[in-house]
């Protein structure tokens, strides 16, 4: 019974041989099981469906990988299997490589892990010998029996220098263990000359869509093919044959020779490598398939490799233009995808016979993209119409947040247990409903925790074994006395209780709430201490079961709860009989990180929709449309640095696996598996300075095809914007598009802000289809006026800039930043304004500061103490000369805007006739537009209530100025603008507040400020783009204006009429005095 192959350019054609033949054969006995081996998940998947619709139903089939037949016939051929494992052979190398240590070839190794105890770098190193070792089995099978004869040789038979004895002398000590050696059951199988088990004598076994076999594979095939009918049915990309001695002189393919194909010369080396292989041993190819007609870019090009022609001039300008291939630059992984969402949005347009499941989205790096395609495809809130999609291949640890988070708990013991360790796992559900908490339970913890002082350590125990200092106020144990003593006695303001300030944060009915987190925390310490020491193998299979059923919610990711289990029971069954010494739980920690990143999910392939994926499982499958993103000039072909023992690279052959010139040879399949566009899109311009990126080598590779068989006169590469929303994908004259209705409302409203010929108070009007608040807080308006924009990212969008640099949660204050000074001294000042001397002093102020844990720990504390306590003095002390028996005044009035009234509240500190308002800072615009604001409303409420004794002035002291407002006389007098009274003044005030509060406005005080200086001096009135960059580009205001305008500045002819409105009246009835 002979070994046949047969070859097509197309997997559809290779498909009907295998189908004529499958059927053939079942003809002999329907109900006998057939063998089919495939290389992937994907193309298992695809011919289970291409079968099930040949033949009605698909049924009886047994799919093996080669790794899998090759064994199961090991079974049929010499009695045998293959038993080995890369992890089991990891722990045997773990085990019995120390033994050798005293060996001088081993001095390399043992220098390596010598200065590392935790044993994490030796299991390292155990992995990486294991897989090297196993494919010694596969490609290195003749060496390695030479080793065992104790010849240390290479695969030629040449003498290995004695840097790499190490490795013969590991291998004969492993070989001890049973299990271990497949090579010796490979070559036995290529000697097998006898009679297979006469139940499979007439098996037919059929070999489909396989792109690439270990040499050694193509043997054993080849000598069971006297006892078994072995059938081979593949893809090439070409009907001719395409052997390396087609493309190149010499054997070292280092000239190509006149007149061939060069895309297929520089892509197909794996491929021709293989076909060589075939050649060698198989009699006979066949191949029908004849060139398609020129229709497309894209078949123009498959048809010159079909035929293998070499590049010329033969197609039309117009073909270039037919987005048979599209090739798109972006500036980041998520605008990536954000493109490839509109492009499937047009093709379905173009085309109503389309559907997901003809479409296929391959990236080198699936793990990286997941997040941003769930973002995109799975969000309903920035995309009208809903795709659906299925992601493959991804590791466990990215599929199952259990998974994720039962890794991360390993690693506690190594770590302080710091308030971020804390929080990240609390936050998730699986953990929270353990502990019978809510998601808005986990973040009122996260307020009470951050104010308590809660930084890292438990106690002295953790800052010991670090090596650090202990500073009992910012551990986790103190955090939780301050949150059990605020709910549990009744605190006074400044109070402290035996040197522990309450934290009153927790109120009544939340008490049981803090009792789960303490819980929580408690069981999670518990852990932390047990997970620190050591344990033999079997002790840390209980253990891990008892901490994933302690921590970890049963009703929540069962399957990643039993991925966890699958893990569990995998580390107990490669170490049993291997370990018995006692493991420390980095090198547990190690091995499960690395088992369950190398576990893949199966499934997700073809399911109805699109399927997004790595370039492997789906690779030579037809689709319509195949997508490639991520194509970037250092992510594919993937790099793969041997590591410097590996003979496999230090002495390559013909055959060898190469990850480089596989991705090439899978790039070509690729090319040659779309039927109607390729579409391939890459990183290609930088997100700092719009730089060009160059893509893929292999995608540059193409496009020079290109310009060779067009001339070269175009671009074929589509550069897009920064932002989904810029206005060149809404402009019929770009070359551009997109279909997301929120975009085009944003860039609809940039259109809108650049129109100058409206009226302001139809621009800025109170908006009607938004319900006003029934009570504004003066200080709300306040904080509006201070920073619109702030105010709008975080009251409309919850959206905080300065948290996404926070980076000191789980780190002591080693200094104040400026934002924290001003709020202490702020506080400080005002209330020793407040109070009386006898009632609490400025020490016993700084006192509750530091026994809060504000200041930073040590001497550095007391100093910026003193330091505050002489800065306060000095600044209060001079106010308080002037002051005439101060108290808070209330301010209460109403205001009715379009038929609605709203109520206006708020407090100021009135001293006689004066209202005092204080900043130890230096003056700046937004102190300016607050202390007008509260000058005005203060004044407003007096003339409402008849209180106003016809004096009434604004002092507010900073450390540089005092700054002064006084009277209400012609105070916002305007023609221009009709708004002749205080009523109006105030009236379009709160209008703006309650627009600016649903629209952003980048209204800042100091370009409100500016603008009326150049008017009073009669200056120009231009601001330019240096004037953005240099007064708003920094700082959290950058952040706003790249969100919202990219690299533009915005319009700013209603900024000025508002600031004409606003502030020109603030500036003209200011003064200052000296201090």
């Amino acid at each position: 019974m002979p070994l046949n192959v047969y070859y097509d350019v197309q997997l559809e054609n290779v498909f009907d041989l295998f189908a004529y033949s499958l059927g053939k054969n079942r003809s002999r006995d329907p109900l006998e099981s057939e063998y089919v081996v495939v290389q992937t998940e994907g193309m298992k998947k695809w011919l289970s469906l291409m079968l099930a619709q040949h033949f009605s139903v698909c049924s009886n089939i047994k799919f093996f990988t080669p790794n899998g037949i090759i064994n199961h016939l090991a079974g049929r051929v010499t009695g045998e299997q293959i038993k080995a494992d890369k992890k089991k052979l990891a722990w045997v190398i773990f085990s019995v490589l120390p033994a050798h240590f005293e060996n001088r070839y081993f001095d390399e190794i043992r220098r390596y892990t010598a200065f590392e105890h935790s044993g994490v770098k030796l299991y390292q190193l155990s992995e990486k010998i294991a897989d090297i070792f196993d494919q010694y089995q596969v490609y290195r099978p003749w060496m390695l029996k030479s080793w065992e004869k104790g010849e240390y040789v290479n695969q030629n038979g040449e003498k290995l220098p004695e840097e790499y004895w190490w490795q013969p002398l590991l291998w004969q000590d492993l070989c001890k263990t049973e299990e271990i050696n497949r090579s010796d059951l490979y070559l036995r199988m290529l000697n097998y000359a006898g009679t297979a088990d006469t139940k499979d004598e007439n098996k037919h076994i059929f070999v489909f869509g396989i792109s690439v076999l270990p040499p050694i594979y193509v043997k054993i095939f080849e000598n069971l093919g006297l006892h078994f009918e072995i059938e081979m049915f593949l893809q090439s990309p070409s009907r001719e044959y395409f052997g390396t001695e087609r493309f190149y002189r010499n054997a070292d393919r280092e000239e190509l020779k006149e007149g061939v194909n060069s895309l297929v010369a520089n892509l197909a080396r794996t491929g021709s490598e293989f076909f060589d292989l075939l050649a060698e041993y198989i009699d006979y190819f066949f191949s029908d398939m004849k060139p398609k007609g020129e229709e497309s870019l894209l078949q123009c090009i498959q048809n010159d490799i079909i035929s293998l022609k070499p590049p010329e001039k033969i197609i039309d300008s117009h073909k270039t233009e037919d987005e048979s291939i599209i090739l798109n630059s972006c500036h980041s992984p998520m605008r990536e995808v954000q493109v490839l969402y509109d492009y499937l949005l047009k093709f379905f347009d173009e085309d109503s016979n389309l559907t997901p499941s003809d479409i296929v989205v391959m990236t080198p790096d699936i793990e990286e993209y997941a997040p941003y395609i769930n973002a995109v495809f799975g969000s309903t809130a920035f995309n009208d119409v809903s795709i659906p999609y299925s992601i493959s291949d991804k590791a466990l640890s990215g599929i199952y947040s259990a998974v994720q988070l039962f890794t991360s708990f390993l690693q506690i013991p190594s770590g302080r247990l710091r308030f971020s360790d804390i929080f990240q796992f609390l936050e998730k559900e699986i953990v929270y409903t353990k502990f019978g908490l809510t998601p808005p339970d986990v973040e009122m913890l996260k307020s009470w925790c951050k104010s308590s002082g809660m930084k890292w350590g438990w106690d002295s125990d953790i800052a010991e074994s670090f090596n650090l200092p202990y500073y009992e106020d910012f551990t986790v144990s103190k955090g939780i006395d301050r949150l059990f003593l605020g709910s549990a006695v009744l605190a006074y303001e400044w109070s402290s209780f035996n040197d522990t300030v309450p934290n009153v944060s927790v109120e009544g009915e939340n008490f049981e709430i803090l009792g789960r987190f303490v819980k929580y925390v408690y069981t999670l310490k518990r852990y932390r201490d047990v997970l620190g020491k050591n344990y033999s193998a079997e002790e840390w299979v209980d253990i891990l079961h008892n901490l994933q059923q302690e921590l970890f919610s049963g009703n929540v990711d069962n399957d990643g709860l039993q991925e966890i289990n699958n893990g569990i029971r995998a580390f107990g069954t490669y170490t049993a009989g291997i370990i018995s010494e006692e493991l420390p739980m980095e090198v547990v920690a190690e091995f499960f990180k690395s088992y369950f990143r190398s576990v893949e999910r199966s499934g997700g392939y073809m399911e109805g929709g699109i399927t997004f994926c790595s370039m492997i499982p789906m690779r030579s499958i037809p689709f319509k449309i195949i997508c490639m993103i991520g194509m970037n000039d250092t992510s594919f072909p993937r790099i793969h640095k041997p590591m410097e023992f590996d003979l496999t690279a230090v002495y390559p052959a013909k055959g060898d696996r190469s990850t480089k010139d596989n991705d090439r040879y899978l790039f070509l399949e690729t090319i040659m598996s779309a039927r109607k566009k390729l579409y391939i899109s890459y990183t290609g311009q930088s997100i700092k300075d719009n730089s060009d990126i160059p893509p893929s080598p292999v995608v540059a590779e193409l496009l020079e095809y290109i310009r060779q068989i067009s001339g070269g006169g175009y671009s074929l590469i589509n550069k897009h914007k920064l932002h989904p929303f810029s206005i060149a994908y809404f402009d019929e004259k770009e070359n551009m598009f997109s279909y997301s209705k929120n975009n085009f409302r944003i860039a609809e409203s940039y259109l809108k802000a650049s129109e100058t010929d409206k009226h302001r108070e139809e621009e800025y009007a109170l908006v009607e289809d938004v319900e006003p608040p029934s009570e504004i807080d003066i200080e709300d308006i306040v904080y509006f006026f201070k920073n619109p924009l702030r105010y709008y990212f975080r009251n409309n969008l919850g959206i905080y800039p300065e948290n996404l640099t926070q980076g000191n949660e789980d780190v002591e204050p080693l200094n104040l930043d400026n934002l924290q000074k001003t709020i202490l001294k702020d506080r400080l000042a005002r209330e020793s304004l407040l109070s009386d001397e006898q009632e609490i002093s400025l020490d016993e102020m700084l006192n509750y500061y530091q026994k809060s844990g504000f200041f930073p720990p040590g001497k550095f504390g007391e100093y910026m103490k003193e330091i505050n306590k002489h800065y306060v003095s000095f600044f209060t002390n001079n106010i308080k000369k002037t002051l005439q028996s101060p108290e808070i005044k209330a301010i209460d009035f109403s205001l009715t805007l379009k038929n609605r009234e709203i109520n206006i509240r708020g407090e100021y500190l009135l001293s006689g006739s004066v209202n005092i308002l204080a900043r130890m800072a230096k003056i700046k615009d937004s102190d300016r537009i607050k202390a007008w604001l509260y000058h005005i409303f203060a004044l407003y409420d007096l003339l409402q209530s008849d209180r106003h004794s016809g004096e009434f002035s604004t002092l507010f002291y900073s450390e540089d100025k005092i700054l002064k407002f006084e009277g209400y006389a012609d105070l916002c007098k305007n023609d221009e603008e009709g708004y002749k009274n205080l009523q109006s003044y105030i009236r379009f005030i709160v209008e703006t507040y309650l627009y600016g509060s649903v629209n952003p406005l980048p209204l800042f005080p100091v370009f409100g400020c500016s603008y009326a200086k150049k008017i009073m001096k009669g200056e120009s009135t231009d601001f330019g783009r240096s004037w953005w960059m240099q007064n708003v580009y920094k700082n959290n205001d950058k952040y706003y204006m790249e969100k919202l305008y990219g690299d533009l500045i915005p319009e700013t002819e209603n900024l000025k009429k508002l600031s004409q409105i606003i502030y020109l009246p603030m500036l003209q009835k200011e003064s200052f005095v000296g201090i």
